[in-house]
């Protein structure tokens, strides 16, 4: 009898643990959506990564890292600016070009600019290469640039 009752009470546990399992396979990857612009729509994900990590978690989304090419979209993200969800730094798709201090967008090759209404903000790197580029949400928001390969932002994905 007391056989009999531990495996019906471990039946029930490997259901429970393999419901749950299944449940939390299902899951989105915890991306919560900014809204659209210029075609574009922008997601966010607020786990510490490195640019690699970041733009290994956007593919594997079903999308990519997000580039900020246009004012449109530098004034959209500014908009979304918000102290208590979307605000800190959020690695883009903008890297070293293999020289130092020219950066460009990792699917379209050109180069990120701060005519589109973004600044370059100072940052402390001493690296020449192997650099990449943060869009810093804040209430004045820039570019930033750090180290590629620190865990240091968080993900800004785009479809």
């Amino acid at each position: 009898m007391k056989f009999q009752i531990a495996v019906v009470a471990l039946a029930k546990l490997l259901s429970v643990t393999s419901a749950a399992s299944s449940e939390q396979d299902s899951e989105p990857f915890n991306l919560i959506k900014l809204g659209s612009v210029d075609g574009k729509n922008y997601f966010y994900n607020k786990d510490y990564r490195t640019w690699f990590e970041s733009r290994t978690f956007c593919m594997e989304s079903g999308m990519k890292l997000a580039s900020i090419e246009t004012a449109s979209q530098a004034a959209f993200l500014k908009t979304q600016h918000n102290t208590s969800t979307f605000f800190g730094n959020f690695w883009t798709s903008g890297r070293d070009a293999q020289m130092s201090r020219q950066f460009s967008w990792d699917d379209s090759e050109t180069e990120p600019t701060d005519s589109i209404g973004l600044p370059w903000g100072a940052w402390e790197v001493t690296l020449e290469y192997q650099t990449c580029v943060l869009y810093y949400s804040n209430a004045v928001p820039k570019f930033l640039i750090h180290i590629c390969g620190f865990i240091y932002g968080y993900t800004l994905c785009e479809t």
